[in-house]
């Protein structure tokens, strides 16, 4: 993982003044890119790949989950999946998500929308989105606040608006 100090003691999501945001995507590059354009707005983790993702998870309340789908190691999909799954509690994911037990998740990645991963994640209950990139910017950071807004159906259809999709 790269480096973020854990706040010890620190407080659950609600009480945090700014809400956090797990960006997860093995070019490093983007990671610097998307999360210099974040970091004003929100607290920001920063994961090489799903298996890091899942360490952050485990260790702390995510709000938002921005995440590539093609990485090592984990992909987006798997990652996608095991969000709904580890984190369980004996509740729909919907009442998860409601309770912010499992984080809404927006997707981008470089593969077409008809790529079989792709179809795969969004097979998942905590997609909100997938955005193709190359990724407007504005776009995506407005996607973003939408969705920690609870808008989910405004930041779809922003993500549906992408470059790239049919």
């Amino acid at each position: 993982m790269e480096p973020n100090p854990p706040t010890p003691n620190e407080p659950p999501s609600p009480k945090r003044k700014r809400p956090r945001v797990l960006l997860v995507d093995d070019n490093q590059a983007w990671r610097v890119v998307v999360g210099h354009m974040l970091l004003e707005d929100y607290e920001l983790l920063l994961a090489a790949d799903g298996a890091e993702a899942v360490e952050w998870l485990r260790e702390k309340s995510i709000d938002l989950l921005l995440s590539d789908v093609d990485m090592p190691h984990m992909d987006g999909v798997a990652l996608t999946f095991h969000t709904t799954k580890e984190f369980k509690v004996p509740v729909t994911v919907t009442q998860r998500l409601r309770a912010g037990r499992v984080p809404p998740i927006l997707l981008v990645t470089g593969l077409e929308m008809d790529d079989p991963r792709v179809k795969e994640a969004l097979k998942a209950p905590n997609i909100v989105g997938v955005f193709h990139k190359p990724v407007d910017m504005p776009v995506l950071k407005e996607a973003i606040r939408l969705t920690l807004e609870g808008d989910h159906e405004g930041a779809r259809k922003l993500a549906n608006r992408s470059p790239g999709r049919p």
